[in-house]
């Protein structure tokens, strides 16, 4: 894992608060990191000979279950700017 260290304006800071900005990056990224799964899911799929329902059902569920456990703890209430 690696960290980013991000310049953020302290107005931007002041208005949404330090703790609601990290919870919409973590969201983000989290949801980039689906996006991604997902792309890699229908490649597969496209490529397999196999029962294609069936096989998406399995990655989705996999994919679902990877999110679930990565976004634990996170709280899903932000503040609004």
């Amino acid at each position: 894992m690696n960290t980013i260290q991000l310049e953020v304006s302290d107005e931007m800071v002041k208005n949404a608060g330090l703790d609601a900005l990290k919870a919409r990056l973590y969201r983000f990224l989290e949801l980039e990191e689906l996006r991604l799964s997902a792309l890699r899911i229908q490649k597969a799929v496209e490529a397999a000979s196999e029962d294609h329902d069936a096989l998406f059902e399995t990655a989705r569920a996999e994919a679902w279950t990877k999110f679930k456990a990565a976004s634990k703890g996170l709280s899903t209430t932000f503040a609004t700017c």
